[in-house]
């Protein structure tokens, strides 16, 4: 029914395709003056879009909002679930940044011993052999 609320639009709004009653372009998103989403809200609304991604296991990430910018810290098992998490947050309302801080660790099993790695953070993004370790 027309002014009836669906995710923050009108249903008469969602059914022309973002389109309000005259063809105009739709306003959703664009709050009252002044209108901030308080960072309990974001973190909330944050924990539960990671919760429910079917390709994140989120139970090792830990979630802090100030100001509307999102940490994410603690690990996660893959590049592409530290990637998926950034992209998930990112678009969600109220988050005005992500630093995504998060750790890539995995479970390999090397000659029948099982083995956890992590990648550094002093060597992420450098290429193989730019260790000062490694220097010969």
């Amino acid at each position: 029914m027309y002014g009836e609320s669906f995710q923050g639009g009108s249903s008469y709004t969602m059914q022309r395709g973002g389109y309000g009653a005259r063809g105009q372009q739709s306003h959703r998103g664009k709050g009252p003056s002044g209108y901030t989403r308080s960072d309990e809200r974001i973190r909330e609304t944050v924990c539960e879009a990671l919760t429910e991604d079917h390709n994140i296991d989120a139970s090792h990430i830990d979630v802090t909002v100030k100001n509307g910018e999102v940490v994410l810290s603690g690990t996660v098992d893959d590049r592409m679930q530290k990637r998926m998490a950034e992209d998930c947050v990112e678009q969600l309302p109220g988050v005005k940044d992500v630093q995504n801080q998060l750790r890539v660790t995995s479970d390999r099993k090397t000659s029948g011993k099982e083995v956890t790695t992590k990648e550094p953070e002093s060597q992420m993004g450098q290429p193989m052999g730019q260790d000062k370790r490694h220097r010969a």
